[in-house]
């Protein structure tokens, strides 16, 4: 188990299991057989800013993320990263990232959104007042921990999941789907077991 200095499990975390004395093998990991799809829950990311978590029976997990930022001046949060969502990619590969979001209004409907600290990229949403599943970028990642980052432009929007997927599969549907559970990423409680 991994734990934060609060004693709390860290959900992620990539361990590297090794054997100290004796022979062994650890097939859950070198039989894995990765389908090409990493979905997380936005709200299992982390939030800054004025982020906060809502209860909808119409999201993916029945909460979404959103913020709000017209409490202030809208320039207060421009720019500024306020959703960071940890995924791992077991490959080297060329990846499509999607989002499922919902947004309110057709004039303030853009939004930013990066891998790791790359570049971000500008995404704009036609389609308001109704969930639909994004295509932020296509990019290139290394086998290891990455994260998803939204970066504030317009508000409200609504983050639901987000899926990270081998470049040119179909692009998703509905609410998606769930997993995969890596045998050497730890769970939301902070374990990662192999035999």
């Amino acid at each position: 188990q991994v734990t934060s200095s609060a004693g709390v499990g860290v959900e992620g975390a990539l361990l590297d299991f090794q054997v100290i004395q004796g022979d062994a093998s650890f097939p859950e990991i070198e039989n894995f057989e990765f389908q090409g799809q990493v979905w997380k829950e936005v709200e299992d990311g982390y939030l800054f800013y004025s982020s906060y978590i809502v209860d909808d029976e119409n999201a993916s997990n029945g909460q979404y993320v959103t913020y709000n930022s017209w409490s202030t001046p809208e320039t207060s949060l421009r720019y500024k990263r306020i959703i960071e969502v940890p995924f791992y990619v077991p490959e080297n590969g060329s990846f499509d990232v999607y989002f499922r979001a919902y947004s309110l209004d057709k004039d303030h409907s853009k939004i930013y959104v990066g891998v790791d600290s790359q570049d971000s990229v500008f995404v704009e949403d036609n389609q308001y007042n109704s969930w639909v599943w994004k295509k932020a970028l296509t990019t290139s990642l290394t086998a290891g921990s990455h994260t998803v980052n939204f970066i504030a432009y317009h508000a409200p929007w609504y983050f639901d999941k987000i899926v990270v997927q081998r470049a040119g599969m179909a692009a998703p549907s509905g609410t998606g789907s769930t997993g995969p559970d890596f045998p050497n990423v730890t769970d939301e409680f902070g374990y990662a077991s192999t035999s």
